[in-house]
């Protein structure tokens, strides 16, 4: 059966090669099904990276605090509530943001800064850029800037800034001012963070009651929600969503599926040639089918072994994309392929994923597409008359 098989769809014994009605659709089928992976893998890989990047920075869970209102009847309220967190290993980091001034010799620039509730932690991360920092006698002196402020700015490493926050001043004569040491620079690739700064929140210049964010490991417990309910209702919002985000990552997977599309195009174009060879392959072997059924072979038979034909395509194509992908992704991990194709100074140095949804949707594709395709030659089939076909001329 398989030797008939064989012979009859994939192989001409006369000519002794491969048939151009399997060849074509299965090449085909394999360039379709390897740009949908290495599609997805892209996107997958630049999502993950930058998902790792802003988690590091803002999590899903988080809490919002104004300080004004949680601290009007115990102005320890705000420390008590980052303690109770801690205690409870919910505590991820905290901070408050502003637009400040600052000066660098002559000239005075504006830039978003955060006020870091643990400024030492902060200095204990992969997107720092240098590797020997400067480390001033008092964290509140502390000052990382973001890398685009830093090449923008010609700020140096070591060099005293002054912060002016003109968001805390009281009177005319007491606009705080701060002297900050730079000791460090971070580089994202993600402009929200690379044109900030961050700095102590005990710093001076953090001194007035207004939002303070804390951004949380995992989701609060009801019974602990509940405590902060009672405890510190007024003033706490809490967040299970991260919500500055959420318009980027629907962009990403909009741009999967966009790039994606190229590669489902080309599995439409290879089911179409399919149809069109299992048509011409029903023309030409008319005798043949009816020879079958007179030998008692069943029309629904003969319309299972082209289907089966088709989806054996479909699958080997499919096998020899995922073969092909996974060559391509250990060749990116050791030579840095996609490097040369994204410079990381501009994109995120990330890695190429695959993961099972993506090989899933892949292989469903390829079969949905193929069955469909097959459907009008079964129907060709399904009306064959047997004397028309033993007297068919092509």
């Amino acid at each position: 059966m398989i030797k008939y098989f064989f012979k009859f769809f994939i192989y001409d014994g006369d000519k002794k090669i491969l048939k151009s009605s399997f060849v074509l659709p299965f090449i085909t089928m394999i360039i379709g099904s390897f740009v949908i992976l290495l599609s997805f893998s892209i996107m997958e890989g630049f999502s993950n990276e930058l998902s790792n990047t802003i988690h590091f920075f803002d999590k899903k869970n988080s809490l919002e605090i104004n300080k004004k209102i949680l601290n009007e009847n115990n102005s320890n309220n705000t420390d008590n509530l980052i303690n109770y967190l801690k205690v409870h290993n919910y505590l991820y980091n905290a901070y408050e943001e502003r637009v400040m001034f600052f000066k660098n010799l002559d000239h005075i620039f504006v830039a978003k800064v955060f006020g870091l509730y643990d400024i030492k932690e902060f200095l204990n991360n992969d997107y720092l850029i240098f590797n020997d920092d400067y480390h001033p006698k008092s964290d509140n002196k502390l000052c990382i800037i973001g890398y685009d402020k830093y090449i923008n700015t010609d700020i140096d490493l070591g060099q005293n800034i002054n912060l002016i926050s003109f968001s805390d001043f009281y009177n005319l004569n007491s606009t705080p001012i701060s002297d900050h040491i730079v000791v460090n620079s971070i580089k994202t690739n993600i402009s929200h963070y690379d044109n900030c700064f961050f700095i102590s929140y005990d710093s001076l210049l953090f001194n007035k009651n207004i939002t303070l964010k804390i951004n949380l490991n995992r989701e609060i417990d009801s019974n602990h929600l509940a405590f902060i309910k009672t405890h510190y209702s007024d003033g706490i919002k809490y967040n299970n969503n991260l919500n500055t985000f959420t318009e980027l990552f629907t962009a990403i997977e909009f741009e999967k599926i966009s790039y994606a599309f190229f590669g489902i195009f080309i599995v439409l174009i290879s089911s179409v040639m399919l149809m069109g060879y299992n048509i011409t392959s029903i023309l030409r072997n008319v005798k043949a089918i009816a020879i079958m059924e007179t030998l008692g072979i069943t029309k629904k038979n003969i319309s299972i072994t082209y289907l089966l034909y088709s989806m054996t395509l479909a699958l080997l194509g499919f096998l020899v994309a995922l073969f092909l992908i996974y060559l391509f992704i250990s060749f990116d991990k050791k030579y840095l392929i996609m490097d040369y194709i994204f410079d990381p100074n501009i994109y995120f140095n990330f890695d190429l994923s695959l993961n099972a949804n993506i090989i899933v949707f892949t292989i469903i594709l390829n079969l949905v597409f193929t069955i469909i395709s097959t459907l009008f030659p079964i129907y060709k089939i399904s009306k064959l008359d047997i004397v028309d076909s033993l007297n068919f001329r092509i």
